[in-house]
């Protein structure tokens, strides 16, 4: 095992155990399909986790979103292709963000960890200071998926209904 994978363990062994129990199928094991992010990518209807390629963990919790957020009919084929051809993608990319801070929030993680300053287009301070603030921007498709609750009918968020789009 690495030093970075040493560092951070804790993380791992909080998501890896969380995306089991919510039905996300992981593989940890090299790729060498192309990834969207460094070391972690969706390929065959699974996350793939690449440890010796992973920059930033939080990245994981990221691409996990896309796949909890990708219609059911979609998941068991869910691929990076199939992502960049969703003409959804834009919306779904704001819906995995902010499902990606609610499991950080609900397993006790520091949001920054997924929101880090290599990621975000340099936005990810701005991002965080936005969810901070309770502007939720993503969360009304989060509840039009059947994923958060609406304002009467349950928790607020980042409480979620489900983890995974009806």
């Amino acid at each position: 095992m690495t030093d970075h994978i040493t560092k951070d363990s804790e993380f791992f062994e909080r998501v890896l155990p969380f995306l089991e129990q919510v039905g996300i199928p992981v593989q940890l094991e090299s790729f060498e399909f192309e990834s969207f992010l460094p070391g972690v990518g969706l390929h065959k209807g699974q996350l793939w986790i690449d440890l010796a390629q992973l920059t930033a963990p939080g990245d994981v919790l990221h691409e996990a979103g896309h796949y909890a957020v990708t219609q059911t009919d979609k998941r068991a084929q869910v691929d990076q292709q199939v992502l960049k051809d969703n003409d959804q993608l834009e919306g779904e990319e704001m819906a995995a963000m902010l499902w990606s801070y609610a499991v950080a929030v609900h397993l006790e993680l520091p949001p920054s960890m997924v929101f880090h300053q290599k990621g975000y287009k340099g936005q990810a301070d701005w991002i965080l200071q936005r969810y901070a603030e309770g502007d939720f921007f993503g969360l009304p498709l989060l509840q039009f998926f059947g994923m958060a609750y609406y304002p009467d009918e349950g928790p607020s968020f980042p409480k979620m209904k489900q983890w995974l789009r009806a």
